[in-house]
């Protein structure tokens, strides 16, 4: 048995699928136009496919669309491009509908029997059944089998001689009988006519019901494997449907456990939903405020007891350091140059400048002695991006010694003076290029003879020996945020000795000195607390201002008064108080294309960036502890 379908040309897929799974016959047939819409794709071709496949049904495409064939083909669908011989397909015995003619049962009266008298086994009312689907009696006659060939109608299919006039059943004979009782010759008439014709049609009865019989016979025995299979699938299925089914009360006991089921999925996903609503989301504002910078000049004093308000508070450091050298003047007589390079000294130990005097001692790890050409101010360390940073100044350095022996590889360096306190852990210095110049020629003597050179040269070595101590213990007494620069400093006559005369011949001689020295501290912190008060207005509250820069243009001290004038050129950064609280409570629940309205008030703001977690929501939460404002200052 098969079914016939005629698609549109803009059918959808869909649909013609929904025909497919409504269709009770095994084999469907689409007839299909040229460039019909569900045919462009073989998408569509390969879906139509596998939904046959699923039910078990055949599907034949019948269309002179040839690229739609060539689709369908690709997607294995069985194709035609024509309908012709549909009829031997469908009717198995051999029946042509163009050449038979439909002739009704008259019923009990002058009928011929129908096919299903020949038809007694089990095997052939299992086969009539199958025939039977998708015909409107087919349920009724699963339900009751008919009694007698009268009990069902169906129209018979049978061969004419007389192809051209189909005989046709003459209702209304009780219309002549009715007619009035001067028309009896007309009646006979009519009744003759209506005898010869009922002959005839009892004759073309028998004809047909052998006719049929033969064919049925033989349909039974031709019916195609996969027709019967698929056949017996639907009938069997309508069996089933016969079975009781469950009772009310059982499919109500369902659709509550499946109600209950379903609302407590809801709930768990609204409950989740508001939860990650309220908990999940955040949002970073990060806020750069509009600096103000000045440059400017300012004097300022300083005193130990400081009664005005332009005055500083300052310490005076006094002490008395000697040293001894022993200078030898026997063995190997080295002469040459010193080697020269440049060296990073590094402060790690507070963010206070630390000054270091000219000649300060760098010491590598294989004693080899290095000095400082030029005073320099180790900055202290700095905060940035929460990481405590170290102040670092690159300085030129010399080697103690002429010799090639200082031509050393790049090194580490630790400062001596520094030695038995906390800062020798935490200032050092690396150098990243190898120190270069040093040359020696090396000449074997014996002692030698003492000349004034000599002791000029004793006197210079002792000179600095005790400069660079005093500076040792100048900056190991410093506080935290106290300095000392050189300017404010005074070091008296060192009393120097020598144990040797000119003329004398001697392997070595000693050579010592005694000084005195002052010096006059204070904390920049101080410094630029006075330079901030000396710029920022009376009613400024709106803005931070903080010193950025100082350098020390003039030092001039008085260490008989212990004051210090200093005149001093520094930048000061003005930085915007913005409120971070205010700002968060007005965007709270803002669309990201609001917040620009509302920042824009604020004219000390330079710059505004939001980071939402996660990336794809657009909203600022309503939850305040889900929202952080940052203010980011200009470096």
């Amino acid at each position: 048995m098969h079914q016939t379908f005629y698609i549109d040309i803009d059918e959808e897929i869909s649909s013609v699928i929904d025909k497919l799974k409504k269709s009770m016959a095994g084999e469907n047939y689409f007839v299909v136009p040229k460039r019909a819409l569900f045919l462009q794709s073989i998408v569509n071709l390969k879906l139509l496919k596998r939904e046959a496949d699923k039910i078990g049904k055949r599907v034949t495409i019948v269309t002179q669309d040839n690229i739609g064939i060539s689709m369908a083909e690709r997607a294995g669908i069985d194709t035609r491009s024509s309908i012709e011989g549909f009829e031997q397909d469908v009717n198995p015995g051999g029946v042509s509908y163009e050449e038979s003619e439909y002739v009704e049962d008259e019923g009990t009266e002058g009928g011929v029997a129908d096919d299903e008298t020949f038809f007694s086994s089990e095997g052939v009312n299992k086969s009539s059944r199958l025939n039977s689907v998708g015909t409107e009696d087919y349920y009724d006659e699963s339900t009751a089998k008919p009694s007698s060939i009268y009990d069902k109608k169906p129209p018979v299919k049978i061969e004419s001689s007389r192809p051209e006039t189909p005989t046709r059943r003459l209702f209304g004979i009780n219309k002549y009988s009715s007619a009035a009782p001067g028309n009896t010759n007309q009646q006979s008439r009519a009744r003759q006519v209506m005898d010869a014709r009922r002959s005839s049609y009892a004759g073309s009865r028998m004809k047909a019901s052998s006719e049929i019989s033969r064919r049925k016979t033989q349909s039974k025995k031709q019916l195609d494997p996969y027709k019967e299979k698929a056949l017996e699938k639907i009938f069997l299925k309508t069996r089933e449907n016969d079975q009781p089914k469950q009772t009310v009360n059982e499919e109500k006991r369902g659709l509550v456990w499946k109600f209950s089921i379903t609302f407590c999925v809801i709930c768990a996903l609204s409950l989740a939903g508001v939860l990650a609503y309220l908990f999940i989301p955040s949002a970073k504002i990060i806020i750069t405020p509009d600096n103000i910078e000045n440059r400017i000049n300012i004097n300022i004093s300083g005193s130990e007891s400081p009664g005005a308000e332009s005055k500083i508070p300052i310490r005076v450091i006094s002490n008395e350091e000697s040293v001894s050298l022993e200078v030898e003047m026997q063995g190997k007589n080295v002469t040459g140059k010193k080697a020269e390079g440049s060296v990073t000294i590094y402060n790690e130990f507070s963010n206070a400048p630390q000054p270091l005097v000219a000649t300060t001692r760098l010491e590598t790890s294989d004693g080899k002695i290095f000095r400082i050409v030029k005073g320099v101010t180790v900055p202290g360390t700095t905060l940035v991006d929460g990481e405590i940073k170290p102040g670092a100044i690159e300085v030129q350095v010399v080697a103690d010694q002429p010799g090639s022996d200082f031509n050393i590889d790049p090194s580490e360096f630790t400062i001596p003076g520094f030695k038995d306190s906390p800062k020798y852990e935490k200032f050092y210095a690396k150098s990243t290029e190898a120190m270069t110049g040093g040359t020696s020629d090396e000449n074997a003597s014996g002692p030698a003879k003492v000349t004034q050179a000599d002791i000029d040269k004793a006197k210079e070595k002792v000179k600095k020996a005790l400069e660079e101590k005093i500076a040792e213990t100048i900056a190991n007494e410093l506080s935290e945020d106290e300095i000392s620069l050189e300017d404010a400093r005074e070091i008296e006559a060192a009393k120097i000795s020598i144990s040797a005369r000119v003329g004398q011949v001697l392997s070595s001689f000693n050579c010592s000195g005694t000084a005195a020295f002052k010096a006059i501290v204070f904390s920049e912190s101080d410094i630029k607390k006075a330079i901030e008060k000396s710029v920022k207005g009376k009613d400024d509250s709106e803005y931070e201002w903080k010193a950025a820069k100082i350098e020390y243009a003039t030092v001039q001290p008085d260490f008989e008064k212990n004051i210090l004038e200093l005149k001093i050129h520094g930048e000061v950064a003005a930085t915007p108080v913005i409120d971070a609280e205010k700002i968060k409570h007005e965007i709270l629940g803002k669309r990201a294309e609001q917040l620009g309205d509302i920042l824009r008030k604020y004219s000390s703001i330079k710059n505004v960036n939001v980071e939402f977690q996660p990336v794809f929501i657009s909203r600022v939460p309503q939850y305040s502890k889900r929202v952080n404002v940052e203010i980011v200052p200009v470096d």
